[in-house]
């Protein structure tokens, strides 16, 4: 698929398999994977041993066969958890009030509140959303800010080991979000129970109706 080098792939086991098994693999060119191999070994130098003792035994006693029976029934309760979603946020929540992607594939809907832009951030709404026991993860911690000059401040290898370079980097980068994005949500439907589900997206209408007879809106 990739003839240019251009494309680098995360794989992890822990969305099909456990979500504890934090294993996972890369693909990328080659010259992309012996700088990262160089990089792993002075940061977390390999997964867990027990984990991947698991998951090959696991492997070895399904097969191909086994794994793919395993993948489909995933797909089918994903499938279905993914419509119990969207059906609640049809019935519950006003499309004057909300806007979500409909996703294809995984665990996730990309929920916005496109009226609350310039009101309220993603962290304010996720601390409203917190006092019904609702949490989901705001939009702001996908964003990152200014990555150029954040790129750019430490450039100086000289000054920094591999690891520091990295860490320095990474703690930067992850600023805030501005008042000029549209405050949302990565809902996760994967754990929890149906009734819950159902029951969280009701309270998240209420609470967006609130907000925006709040701000008159």
């Amino acid at each position: 698929m990739d003839v240019d080098g251009r494309v680098i792939r995360f794989d992890t086991i822990s969305k099909f398999i456990a979500p504890g098994m934090r294993l996972g693999w890369i693909v990328g060119p080659p010259s992309f994977i012996d700088k990262y191999i160089l990089l792993q070994s002075t940061t977390s130098q390999f997964p867990c041993s027990i984990a991947q003792s698991m998951f090959l035994g696991l492997m070895k006693h399904w097969g191909d066969d086994k794994l793919h029976v395993h993948l489909q029934k995933l797909q089918h309760h994903y499938i279905q958890k993914c419509q119990l979603v969207l059906d609640a946020l049809k019935l519950y929540v006003s499309t004057d009030h909300c806007t979500y992607i409909v996703p294809t594939g995984g665990m996730f809907i990309w929920v916005q509140f496109p009226r609350l832009k310039g009101k309220m951030t993603a962290e304010e709404v996720f601390k409203e959303l917190v006092q019904f026991n609702i949490i989901a993860v705001p939009s702001s911690s996908f964003y990152v800010h200014n990555i150029y000059e954040v790129l750019t401040q430490h450039h100086d290898s000289k000054k920094y080991s591999c690891t520091n370079a990295s860490a320095i980097t990474a703690s930067t980068a992850v600023i805030k979000g501005s008042e000029n994005e549209i405050p949302g949500f990565r809902v996760c439907y994967a754990a929890a129970e149906e009734d819950k589900i159902v029951h969280a997206i009701k309270l998240l209408g209420g609470l967006l109706q609130k907000l925006h007879v709040l701000y008159g809106m």
